[in-house]
C-alpha cells in the first residue's frame, strides 16, 4: 500500500521514489535504475539487465521495445516532427481549459499535497530543444504565505507545447531550490491563475494536512504497539 500523496510508487513488489528513479520492467526482469535527467520518466533495458539506461518519452523511444536485442546504441532521439504534443501531467496547462482544471480539482484529480504552491507570473516563453523553457517571477508561497520578493526564476516543461495562454500560474511543486533552471517532471504540477482554481487547490491543502496529521499519529501508534509487544515478551521470559 503506497500514499497517493507521496511520491512513492510500486515497482514489481517492492517501490521506489519517482522524483529520482524509474522502474525498468522488461519481459520477466524488474530493476530500478537512477534517473540521469530530472525530466525523464521511462527506462531502456535489455532482458538480462545489463544494460539500463533511463530516458523521457518526450524526446526519445526505446527500440528494445520493438525488436528485444541486446542494447546497441538503442536510444534513439525522436525527430520533430514525430512529436506530439503532451496533454498530461505539467503539460496539461498547455491545452486544457479553465473548466477541466476546476473538475479535475473537485475530483481529486491533482495530488496537491507537495512542500509549495507557487503563485507565479509568466513573462517570457519560447520552445528550446523540443520543450517548453518559460521565464517566471515567484510572488509568494500559498501554502505558507512566505514571500519571495518577485524572484525570476527559469523553469522547462518536459514536453514540445502550445503557447500558454495563461500570463499567472500556480506551481505546485516540492522543490525548494531555485538557483538554476529548473526541471518539471510528472510530481510537478502547473495550473493556470483563477480563483476557483486558488479556492480549490487551497481547500484540498487543508485535507491534505489532515491526512500527513493522521499518518504520523498511526506511525506512533503502530511503534507504541511494537515497543508494548517487545515489552510484554521480556517480562514473560524474565517471570519464567
Amino acid at each position: 500500500m503506497v500514499a497517493k500523496y507521496t511520491d512513492d510508487k510500486c515497482c514489481g513488489t517492492t517501490t521506489y521514489n519517482s522524483k529520482a528513479k524509474v522502474c525498468c520492467a522488461f519481459e520477466n526482469n524488474i530493476e530500478i535504475v537512477n534517473k540521469s535527467e530530472d525530466n525523464h520518466d521511462s527506462c531502456c533495458s535489455s532482458g538480462s539487465m545489463n544494460v539500463s539506461e533511463s530516458f523521457s518519452r518526450n524526446t526519445h523511444y526505446c527500440s528494445l521495445e520493438k525488436c528485444g536485442k541486446e542494447p546497441s546504441n538503442e536510444l534513439q532521439n525522436r525527430r520533430p516532427r514525430n512529436m506530439k504534443t503532451s496533454t498530461k501531467g505539467v503539460c496539461r496547462i498547455c491545452n486544457d481549459s479553465k473548466r477541466f482544471f476546476v473538475k479535475a480539482l473537485k475530483s481529486n484529480g491533482f495530488d496537491v499535497c507537495k512542500r509549495q504552491a507557487l503563485k507565479v507570473r509568466i513573462i517570457s516563453q519560447r520552445r528550446h530543444s523540443g520543450k517548453r523553457r518559460i521565464k517566471m517571477i515567484i510572488q509568494t508561497d500559498l501554502y505558507s504565505e512566505k514571500d519571495y520578493e518577485r524572484k525570476e526564476i527559469e523553469v522547462l516543461l518536459p514536453c514540445s507545447c502550445r503557447r500558454i495562454r495563461a500570463s499567472k500560474a500556480i506551481l505546485i511543486t516540492e522543490l525548494e531550490d531555485f538557483r538554476e533552471t529548473v526541471r518539471l517532471g510528472d510530481s510537478d504540477i502547473l495550473l493556470p491563475w483563477y480563483s476557483s482554481v486558488r479556492k480549490h487547490v487551497l481547500r484540498q491543502w487543508k485535507t491534505c494536512k489532515t491526512k500527513k496529521n493522521d499518518l504520523v499519529v498511526n506511525n506512533m501508534l503502530e511503534i507504541k504497539s511494537f515497543i508494548d509487544y517487545k515489552y510484554n515478551k521480556l517480562t514473560e521470559n524474565n517471570l519464567e
